[in-house]
């Protein structure tokens, strides 16, 4: 308020001594251009030329804002365009997650222009197409992708790959994730995929090569790495074996064809190599493959090792099938001691008892394993030796027991397999 007064009164002083000096002397100013002639007091021209300054002022300002108006309508209408891109890109991403590929291909092409990351736009099109089943569509779309991005070859040739596995085109995905894999090893994404199109193609041999990368970079838990380690050199493994007696067969050759398998075995990691689960399937393979003195040998030298009782029937039956049945006899009794009531024991010593003609010990053996636990191989071997020994009526007993067992033992593992899945 105080200031307000203070600018009153400089006013009316102003005011007050432009009002003396006009009456003191009024003064005079003549102008005169070509045939026109201005007269006026000093004081006048004085006037009118502040007046001409104020009015050229309020014509630039005026000037300034037209132009600033324009090109502020120009920054609105592309800001309201970009606003209109950005919500049809969300709503794209939107549709795309929900399942709805028509209106999210739609979308995202229609925004792809506007949009602030134009190449995830197309990609994600190129995706949505592919699931309508448009090959020919979602690869126009990832070309459009790879033009609006220099240097995008990589993520585009990613999602390919991930529509290829959509499609369970695992094949060609695996070949274009290798090339992949070459060009940027250790990705974590490329070998995670590539990871589960070696699982669906069985390219076990391929897996077993990759592991030590997947180890490094996909940040498995001890426990899935683990898993997927043992499950791919088993399953090398046994696919070798089927391959050997594959080739054994069409070669009539005993004895050929396990040169691959003996490489795989060769390679097992040592907690592998003395895994019954691994030994039993490289026997398998041998003794498919007519390798039966190897097959012993690796038999013979896993059971001295460490005793495991289903290792030991496939001894019996290796050593047997060999003509070796009185040697798989001498080890089995030496591994008897201080495994005197091991059912699996007593029953391939019983077996090995009955190859080798001492029906009475198998006898023995076999009635000994049935006390300690029943079952349909053991009341089969039984009943081979007691019709041997000409007690028939006993012999058809036990191999009715057998079928029974046998029978039962099915059902139940079937139930097993049944309650896995529920």
């Amino acid at each position: 308020m105080s200031r307000l007064i203070i600018y009153v009164l400089l006013a009316v002083a102003v005011g007050l001594g432009l009002g003396y000096l006009v009456q003191l002397d009024p003064g005079y100013i003549r102008v005169s251009w070509m045939n026109y002639l201005v007269e006026t007091t000093v004081w006048i021209a004085l006037i009118l030329i502040v007046i001409t300054i104020l009015l050229v002022q309020l014509v630039l300002k005026t000037l300034f804002a037209l132009l600033a108006t324009r090109a502020g309508f120009r920054s609105w209408r592309e800001g309201y365009a970009d606003s209109r891109a950005h919500k049809r890109t969300q709503r794209g991403l939107l549709d795309f997650a929900e399942g709805r590929w028509d209106r999210a291909e739609r979308r995202l092409v229609n925004s792809a222009d506007k949009s602030e990351v134009p190449m995830m736009s197309y990609l994600t099109a190129a995706q949505a197409a592919s699931e309508q089943g448009d090959v020919a569509r979602s690869n126009q779309l990832l070309n459009k992708a790879k033009a609006v991005m220099p240097n995008s070859d990589f993520a585009v040739e990613l999602t390919q790959a991930q529509m290829y596995i959509a499609r369970e085109q695992f094949d060609e995905a695996k070949a274009l994730l290798v090339q992949l894999n070459g060009r940027r090893a250790g990705h974590s994404a490329v070998l995670r995929l590539l990871r589960q199109c070696m699982l669906e193609t069985g390219d076990w041999a391929g897996l077993v090569k990759l592991l030590p990368e997947i180890d490094k970079h996909c940040k498995l838990t001890e426990d899935q790495m683990n898993g997927l380690r043992q499950s791919a050199w088993f399953n090398l493994l046994d696919s070798k074996a089927t391959t050997a007696g594959i080739t054994a067969e069409n070669t009539l050759d005993n004895g050929s064809g396990t040169a691959e398998l003996d490489d795989v075995w060769h390679s097992l990691p040592q907690q592998y190599a003395q895994h019954p689960v691994f030994i039993r399937s490289y026997v398998a393979g041998l003794m498919r493959a007519g390798s039966l003195g190897q097959a012993v040998t690796v038999l013979r030298k896993a059971l001295t090792r460490n005793w495991q009782g289903d290792l030991g029937l496939l001894y019996v039956k290796a050593a047997s099938a060999s003509g070796d049945a009185e040697q798989a006899h001498a080890d089995l009794s030496k591994w008897r001691a201080g495994r005197d009531e091991d059912p699996d024991l007593l029953l391939a010593l019983g077996i090995a008892a009955e190859r080798s003609g001492n029906l009475d010990e198998a006898r023995a053996c076999l009635e000994k394993s049935l006390q300690s636990r029943e079952s349909s191989d053991t009341y089969g071997a039984l009943g081979r030796v007691a019709n041997r020994q000409g007690d028939f009526e006993s012999g058809s007993h036990m191999l009715e027991l057998a079928l029974q067992h046998d029978q039962l033992e099915k059902r139940l593992a079937s139930s097993g397999r049944v309650l896995q899945h529920v």
